[in-house]
Order: structure tokens, then sequence, then C-alpha cells
């Protein structure tokens, strides 16, 4: 349940393989870099998985395997290759890899949307809608805080069914399937944590995928991921998974319920 441990070996597979993946998409690149999926090169149909031991990048195959999945994208040996490759390209590849850090805003979302706030005039962060219809030439938005006309509205998540007045986008939208995810916080005694995956669960539903932690006010804060629906079992397997380890829980702090990747 360590991060990537790799024996002397595999580095040197690994690094021998590290030259292949930018080659190999570029065979591609008409299929991965369309804008829409009206094109899907027969090689892709296949799991990830699948496509990289085909190209002899056994080792690549199983480096990216925990982040992937851990992260929420899914298990690689069900993941269709194309979609795969579509949002993960060969930089991403690399990132995962060399074990780049994660992306973290020092004073939070609240920072996040100030900065937006210096170009965007009306911003509106994590308001449920409820409906969205077509009045005459403008689209109609609901949320529980009041309803407005736009011009255009571009959507970038999946809704729930019927939030859309409109049969032939609604359908689209039905056919949209996500990973549900859920995130449970701890404040834990031990310190000096590291991130750990484990291993034998990647990938599998109602299972812990990762946790990692970080500092808050003197306190040692750890996140946890797992696939599935926020339920009293789960979170105790979640509980009970950290505490195998070792690791002494204070208490559970929240648990947040996500549905990722949509494909």
């Amino acid at each position: 349940m360590n991060k990537f441990l790799l024996l002397k070996k595999d580095v040197i597979l690994l690094i021998n393989e590290l030259a292949k993946p930018e080659v190999l998409l570029e065979k591609y690149s008409t299929s991965l870099n369309c804008i829409n999926y009206g094109y899907i090169h027969e090689d892709l149909m296949i799991p990830l998985c699948t496509f990289l031991r085909q190209h002899n990048l056994n080792t690549i195959c199983q480096v990216i395997t925990p982040p992937l999945a851990s992260y929420g994208f899914g298990n690689i040996c069900d993941i269709q290759a194309y979609y795969a490759l579509k949002v993960f390209n060969a930089e991403t590849i690399y990132s995962f890899i060399r074990g780049d850090k994660l992306l973290f805003i020092n004073k939070g979302t609240s920072e996040l949307i100030k900065k937006l706030s210096e170009n965007v005039s009306d911003i509106r962060y994590s308001i449920e809608v409820n409906n969205i219809e077509i009045i005459g030439n403008k689209v109609k938005v609901e949320t529980l805080f009041g309803s407005d006309y736009y011009d255009k509205v571009l959507v970038t998540t999946k809704l729930p069914n019927d939030v859309i007045k409109d049969d032939f986008y609604n359908q689209l939208m039905n056919k949209i399937d996500t990973n549900p995810f859920v995130t449970c916080a701890y404040e834990v005694s031990n310190k000096n944590l590291g991130t750990t995956y484990y291993k034998a669960n990647l990938g599998k539903k109602g299972k812990i995928q990762f946790f990692h932690t970080f500092k808050r006010n003197n306190r040692t804060i750890l996140v946890a991921y797992a696939y599935g629906i926020v339920q009293k079992d789960l979170i105790n397997g979640i509980t009970d998974d950290i505490e195998n380890l070792g690791i002494h829980i204070n208490n559970l702090i929240t648990t947040k319920q996500r549905y990722i990747f949509p494909h």
C-alpha cells in the first residue's frame, strides 16, 4: 500500500518506455485532438491497460494505474483507451510518473473566485440548478434563489434527469455516465504520514482508493477517497482500513459525495 515502489530492473524498463507514449499518441492525433466524439480510431476501442500492454508499455501501465484509479477515473482494465487518452495526454501521463504535486490554492476556493471576478462580473458558485429551458430566444435558468435569462448556457457537468426541459438534450444527458466518489476528512493523531495507495482496491467499488494528509492549524488532516455512495457501511469500511494501518483517528470531520469523470 505504498506509493509506487519499483525494483531497480523496473526503473530501467520505465526509463526505456518513457519516450514511447508521445510518439505513439501522435499516430492517433487526428482522433484524439478532435473536439467531438465523431471519429474513434479502432485501435483505441479497447481497455487502456490492454492498449498499453499491446505496445509494450507494461511498466508505465503499472505506474499510472494508482493515480488514475485513485483519483476517480476508474479501473483502467475497464475504461476505453480512447476516452482515457482524450482526457490524459502524454504530458499528463508523464506528470503521474514524475509524481508531480497536486495544485493547491493557499486561500482556498474563495481566492480562486476572487481572481475570476476580476474578469467575470456575475459568479454564482456551487448553486444547484433546478431547471433549464428555452423561452423565446433566451435560456431560462432557475435555482433556489431565483431565475435569470441568458443568451447561451454552457453545461459542463451531468445534470439530474429532467432539469433540462428539452427532450433531445435531456436524452443526451441521460447517456452520460459518471463515477460516484466519496471523500472523507479525518483528524488524526499521527504525524508525517505520506500519500498511501491501496493497490489491492484500485478501481473497486465500495473500497478506499488512497489517502493523503496535510496540516491545518497544528492539526493533521487525512483525506480518504473511495468509490461508491455515501452510506454508513462504506464510511465504516474506510475508517477500518485506515485504522488497520495503525493510524489513530481522532474524529471524522466530514464526508462529501461527488460524481466525477463524466463519460
